[in-house]
């Protein structure tokens, strides 16, 4: 019973538009003419650079308070019954996804480790894995003892330290280019840490010549 009502209260979750408030809402959360709007002033891809070296490619970025229908619609993309949107948002982005990953590089992928709940991420990862054939590594995990990261702040986030799955690490070894995976960014933290723990480990063992570069859905600057 709890989750016959569970799934009634998600398919009201977000009846009207989040810019108009018009009832004839789409699968993205907004009506046709208010997603066709927000696609136009919101998707337009952008590289981001964190600590001089990892460069993070984002498709919609927005500003904290910059728009309350964005920071509202990154709120119910977070959410457990947001598949249909995240499908959506995903699938409108397969040619500038082929454009961006080169899978003749000898590329892999690489999930950012989340909730266990989340599909956001894995959903994002394996839709570029299809588009791209590009092999996903599940290789970076965090070390026991973490808190879910919905329970730590910006500060807590950047504490959060992340090991290598020994299960590829021979696989991570012979790659040229990786790529992280992430659904969105807000902080950066995470995405920080863990490429500072695979250059860490590509260097003990000698691998100095591996491109390392991050894509994530939504990025808020």
């Amino acid at each position: 019973m709890h989750i016959i009502f569970e799934s009634i209260l998600n398919a009201f979750e977000c009846p009207v538009c989040l810019k108009c408030g018009s009832y004839f809402v789409r699968n993205n959360y907004f009506c046709t003419a208010c997603g066709f709007d927000f696609i136009q002033n919101f998707t337009k891809m952008r590289q981001h650079i964190y600590d001089d070296t990892l460069a993070v490619n984002s498709f919609l970025c927005w500003e904290k308070f910059e728009s309350d229908s964005c920071s509202e619609l990154v709120y119910l993309l977070k959410t457990r019954s947001s598949q249909c949107a995240w499908c959506w948002y995903v699938n409108i982005f397969d040619s500038e996804i082929c454009d961006l990953i080169r899978p003749e590089k000898n590329s892999v992928l690489i999930a950012v480790p989340g909730s266990k709940k989340s599909f956001h991420t894995t959903y994002f990862t394996n839709e570029i894995q299809r588009l791209t054939g590009c092999e996903t590594l599940f290789a970076i995990q965090k070390k026991p003892n973490a808190k879910p990261q919905k329970q730590n702040n910006a500060n807590d986030r950047s504490l959060i330290e992340f090991e290598i799955n020994e299960e590829f690490t021979e696989r991570l070894l012979s790659a040229d280019w990786i790529y992280l995976i992430d659904d969105i960014v807000t902080t950066g933290s995470t995405l920080i840490n863990i490429h500072k723990t695979i250059q860490t480990f590509l260097l003990i063992n000698g691998k100095t010549t591996v491109n390392i570069s991050a894509l994530t859905l939504f990025y808020r600057t």
